[in-house]
């Protein structure tokens, strides 16, 4: 067996009982071998913010926005991360537009807010 990567294994499974033990992080295991394993969970991200209020179109838009600058390729890979990165940390800034929901019409505007690719600690 190889030991290139091990210290690096380690690290992660610290990281991990960390997140566990004192944040209480909920851990969804090892996606490696999963499939349709992304860097970006469509269903996820979707039914989160759709949690936290957003309209289901604006929603879609703040993925689509997410998605087309994390396969931006005529960026370099540092940009896209860097870019990315931005999102997340300061949101998808959307302009206003006429939402109707059940729950009310009028306009919204503002930016959305990403979770990070942690799960939200449980309560």
């Amino acid at each position: 067996m190889s030991t290139v990567g091990q210290i690096e294994k380690q690290t992660q499974a610290r990281i991990v009982a960390l997140l566990q033990g004192r944040l209480h992080y909920t851990y969804l295991g090892n996606w490696i071998d999963r499939a349709g394993n992304a860097n970006i969970e469509p269903e996820r991200l979707t039914a989160w913010l759709t949690s936290q209020g957003v309209p289901a179109a604006l929603a879609s838009r703040a993925l689509f926005e997410l998605q087309k600058v994390a396969g931006d390729t005529s960026q370099t890979l540092y940009d896209r991360n860097r870019e990315v990165y931005r999102l997340l940390r300061y949101g998808i800034k959307l302009k206003p537009r006429w939402v109707k929901t059940p729950s009310r019409s009028g306009w919204w505007t503002g930016s959305i807010r990403m979770p990070t690719t942690l799960p939200l600690p449980k309560r």
